[in-house]
């Protein structure tokens, strides 16, 4: 974890159009409502809530864990606020978006928990969407706030995995 280079400068927050939370949210109602009005069941065996619920459960793993780190380190969650810290340990040795990664596991599991197609078409759509509309700014402050530090995790460390 690297500490802020500059922690009295004013730095501004990352310049999202979406947020990441607002997008899952967006994802699973439009999913739900076209469920309703164009049903696209998603049925591959009894018992799948089982195989759901294994998925939500992995995918919220690293969520928490990156989370957790998060608050370890004394930096901002949502992505409102800007970063004060750069964390580059545990979790984020292995990938730069734990979070995002482990909520598309998550929204693949309750698709299959809840059996809706829907749900599972609009996940890569959420992750092409993260990768090119929340992430570059996200990067973007990252680099103009920790500058040589960021430069050299994001040259060791995949964007997803």
């Amino acid at each position: 974890m690297a500490e802020d280079p500059h922690p009295d400068a004013h730095h501004a927050r990352p310049l999202l159009v979406l947020h990441p939370p607002v997008l899952g949210v967006a994802a699973l109602l439009a999913a739900w409502g076209l469920q309703v009005a164009f049903p696209l069941p998603l049925s591959l065996f009894a018992g799948q809530w089982l195989l759901g619920t294994v998925l939500a459960g992995i995918g919220a793993v690293p969520a928490l864990m990156a989370s957790v780190q998060f608050l370890r380190a004394g930096t901002n969650i949502p992505t409102y606020f800007p970063a004060t810290a750069l964390v580059t340990g545990g979790i984020y040795r292995f990938s730069r978006n734990p979070i995002y990664l482990g909520g598309l596991v998550v929204l693949i599991g309750l698709a299959v928990i809840f059996a809706n197609g829907w749900l599972l078409v609009a996940t890569p759509v959420v992750a092409v969407l993260l990768d090119r509309v929340v992430i570059g700014p996200e990067e973007r402050h990252l680099e103009a706030r920790f500058g040589e530090d960021y430069r050299a995790y994001r040259a060791r460390t995949r964007r997803w995995l």
